[in-house]
């Protein structure tokens, strides 16, 4: 979204979720190259790392209701609207492509082959195709995060079908966001956007007072961070390992 057409609203719930995702990558840093006695998989830290995915993925689809009813007024047809959405679903997937040769080269029996960043892209690519269907994206939403928890209990034979949420037996990655149930959480987003911004006043151009604007400034940055925040705390935990040990 430009810097004049903005919602500081959801630059700063946005920060919110950035700031519990680089608590989150942090404790994991210190429990898989440091064996720090974190558990990260179960009980307050499992929690904080859901909601920051949970708050991350329903902003995409406010975010994506906001800027399409923008973009479909000027644009006045969907057929010139979609190459702004195509283009940047291809971008966030180079991105993810990017970071799965990165980890395959880092952690090959654990990398990333359809994270957050896959899911996000393929979400941007996917989600003018739900625009029309408005309100009716809130059942499709909630089938799909229905369909995904049963997935769980589902083993298939081929990679093929990790992008739809169901796994084979020894499959194991560090980051692992399938179609289902994700989208179905972007949907949600996409149907609360509808509710929340059908009728909403213009956006402003900048948060009411300084301290708000450096709230929301993270939120407005959300992809440079993401991609960058993990190796700056790879090299800072190298830096202070050994001063604290």
């Amino acid at each position: 979204m430009p810097a004049t057409l903005r919602h500081p609203e959801l630059d700063i719930l946005r920060t919110i979720a950035i700031l519990l995702m680089v608590l989150y990558h942090l404790l994991f840093d210190l429990s898989f190259f440091y064996h720090a006695d974190i558990d990260i998989y179960h009980g307050a830290w499992k929690i904080m790392g859901t909601v920051a995915a949970l708050l991350f993925l329903m902003l995409v689809g406010i975010s994506f209701t906001v800027s399409w009813k923008r973009t479909i007024s000027q644009k006045q047809s969907w057929r010139a609207a979609y190459p702004k959405y195509a283009a940047r679903g291809f971008f966030l997937l180079s991105w993810g492509l990017l970071i799965s040769f990165i980890t395959a080269i880092a952690t090959p029996d654990e990398y990333i082959r359809f994270g957050i960043l896959h899911l996000i892209g393929t979400a941007t690519l996917l989600l003018p195709f739900f625009a029309r269907l408005r309100y009716w994206n809130f059942i499709i939403g909630l089938w799909m995060v229905g369909c995904g928890t049963l997935f769980t209990f589902i083993r298939g034979e081929s990679p093929f079908l990790l992008p739809f949420g169901i796994m084979y037996r020894s499959f194991t990655t560090l980051d692992y966001y399938p179609l289902f149930p994700w989208m179905g959480v972007i949907l949600l987003g996409m149907c609360m956007g509808y509710l929340l911004y059908e009728q909403y006043p213009a956006p402003v151009s900048k948060a009411s007072s300084p301290l708000l604007s450096a709230i929301s400034w993270p939120g407005k940055h959300a992809l440079a961070i993401y991609l960058i925040h993990q190796p700056i705390l790879i090299v800072l935990l190298y830096v202070i390992q050994p001063l604290v040990s």
